[in-house]
């Protein structure tokens, strides 16, 4: 996990040190903080996995004119397949992962509606992800399970909206796709992780 916290920790460096010289030069764009609740479809190849529900923080640093530097965590939280029945027992799957997403989010602001304010964002994402196996032999024997992880890299971009609450306050509102790719790429069928999420959240300038 330590391979993966060093480029994140970069980019919070670099955007604090970008954030010190917008500060000296009266730029107009705040850093930001965010909280979201997130909803994710996961697509997993031979794998039905349920929908997933879970949340990701993250802060802006402006960089130039309306570009910001990004750095978040978040994850998948407790998402499992349906439980499987043959004539030896039963058993399931489930996934879990932590992972560091970091990259560009850019904002524009909206002619019809000064309240509003659309958002692009996208970038690499590291991930450490650990999947478990649950099985039941229908009493015939103790029943188990067994999990495996593995650390690696994707992918994400979004898009959405900004409203703006006053006094530093912010509703956001986005779509997402995460890719984690090469996931258990030391066996011999690594796969990839797919999502696509809605995110409403809530974030803070200052």
């Amino acid at each position: 996990m330590k391979s993966l916290l060093l480029p994140w920790l970069l980019v919070m460096v670099l955007g604090m040190y970008s954030a010190v010289g917008h500060a000296d030069t009266g730029s107009a764009e705040s850093r930001q903080v965010y909280l979201l609740l997130s909803y994710d479809w996961l697509d997993v190849a031979d794998a039905d996995f349920d929908n997933s529900l879970s949340a990701e923080a993250g802060v802006l640093w402006p960089l130039q004119q309306r570009f910001y530097l990004e750095a978040a965590v978040t994850g998948i939280n407790d998402a499992s397949t349906p439980t499987q029945e043959d004539n030896t027992g039963s058993y399931q799957l489930t996934l879990d992962s932590v992972e560091l997403l970091a990259g560009i989010h850019y904002q524009t602001e909206t002619d019809w509606m000064d309240s509003l304010v659309l958002f692009g964002r996208g970038g690499l994402l590291a991930y450490r992800m650990e999947i478990t196996l649950d099985e039941a032999f229908y009493g015939l024997k103790p029943s188990g399970s067994d999990t495996a992880s593995d650390s690696g890299w994707g992918f994400y971009v979004g898009a959405g909206v900004l409203w703006d609450l006053k006094n530093r306050w912010l509703l956001r509102s986005e779509f997402t796709y995460k890719q984690r790719s090469d996931f258990l790429d030391d066996s011999s069928k690594p796969f990839d992780v797919r999502s696509t999420g809605i995110n409403i959240g809530i974030a803070r300038t200052f």
